[in-house]
């Protein structure tokens, strides 16, 4: 590599390891916390914790969850609605409504905590704690969407980073890896640990990096497919990539859902589910 590159490679690298530097550190502190996520929750709501059922919520719960959160949100047409077990209770998201002919008062959504054994029911706000906060704070979710495009930039500036910095010790790799000299002056010992812990958690960091800007970046690169191949007609290509995305889209059930069937034909085929 003549000289021009190198500088050109090491400027890159320097810069783009500098100007992220503080929010990549903030990315990683609150994603390694995030793994204890719900243990953090259980024991800052430890009242909750206590009267939490011993088993999986049933069919009834996530009925009766269903039901309040239809009340909630003025109906459930033209939603899309989402059921999950959060930390031993049951977790409701409801999407705004697809249905232009209401006001945007009553089109409006929400995320819904139902506790199973005390029947409590409000929105998800009132379950938020430290797990949440550093949840959220892992990719920037506080600004909303916002956030979450400046985490997949700062994820991609990582990548530059990497390969960039991979390119600049290419020839040295291996001997600098092994070289180590504690008793040198204090520039000396950061840039051989530097180095050092570099090449250590090279896979690891890489992997960070390429999923951190696929899952930030993600609304710009499906943008940019349906710009560059769908003729910038997104329903088309949500169509094409998730083919029930519209097909029930202004056509209402002429029944009612049985939930609950639904649940306890899935339990009976995997009980251990």
């Amino acid at each position: 590599m003549n000289n021009r590159r190198y500088n050109l490679f090491f400027h890159l690298h320097t810069i783009s390891g500098i100007s992220i530097s503080v929010m990549l550190f903030v990315i990683f502190f609150a994603g390694a916390f995030t793994l204890f996520q719900g243990e953090i929750n259980q024991w800052e709501q430890y009242e909750i914790s206590k009267t939490k059922p011993t088993k999986a919520p049933g069919a009834d719960s996530f009925v009766k969850a269903f039901e309040k959160a239809q009340k909630e949100t003025k109906g459930h047409y033209g939603r899309t609605i989402s059921l999950y077990e959060h930390d031993g209770e049951l977790a409701v998201y409801v999407s705004p409504s697809a249905d232009s002919t209401i006001s945007e008062k009553e089109r409006a959504g929400g995320e819904y905590i139902y506790h199973e054994t005390t029947g409590k029911f409000g929105p998800h706000e009132e379950y938020y704690g430290t797990g949440t906060l550093l949840y959220w704070l892992h990719f920037y979710w506080q600004f909303g969407q916002i956030g979450y495009l400046i985490a997949g930039f700062v994820s991609l500036f990582f990548f530059l980073a990497i390969i960039t910095g991979v390119l600049v010790h290419w020839k040295k790799i291996v001997s600098n890896f092994f070289t180590f000299r504690p008793f040198a002056k204090w520039k000396t010992i950061w840039t051989d640990a530097h180095t050092a812990l570099g090449i250590i958690g090279l896979p690891f960091q890489f992997l960070y990096a390429l999923t951190g800007s696929i899952f930030g970046l993600g609304l710009l690169l499906s943008s940019t497919v349906a710009i560059s191949f769908f003729d910038s007609d997104v329903n088309k290509f949500y169509d094409d990539f998730y083919p029930n995305y519209q097909a029930q889209l202004g056509k209402p059930l002429d029944k009612e859902v049985d939930l609950g069937h639904y649940l306890d034909w899935t339990h009976k085929k995997w009980p251990s589910f």
